[in-house]
């Protein structure tokens, strides 16, 4: 998707983008990605960075503070469902602050 969009309506096009891949089978997701790496490999060091800047991003306070909230909401709803909707518990969990 290739397009311009004001500021304020960018998190609610990510989120709905985000929710429609989420939505899509497993299998199909990473049958695409593949195909698309194939072709588009990142440089080694950008993905050993990518990964390095995730790793860390487990300790930041914003994500600690979540991960309890993010448990008691599997626990309560399922993993499944929630990786389905993710967009929608991300923000009710995000709203429990």
């Amino acid at each position: 998707m290739t397009r311009v969009v004001p500021d304020a309506e960018l998190d609610d096009l990510a989120n709905g983008v985000a929710a429609r891949i989420a939505s899509f089978d497993k299998a199909s997701a990473l049958g695409a990605r593949a195909q698309i790496n194939r072709s588009t490999p990142p440089p080694v060091a950008d993905l050993r960075a990518s990964w390095a800047d995730f790793a860390e991003s487990v300790n930041w306070p914003g994500f600690q503070a979540r991960v309890p909230r993010l448990g008691k909401a599997i626990a309560e709803i399922g993993i499944d469902e929630i990786e389905r909707n993710l967009n929608h518990y991300a923000g009710l969990i995000d709203q429990q602050a």
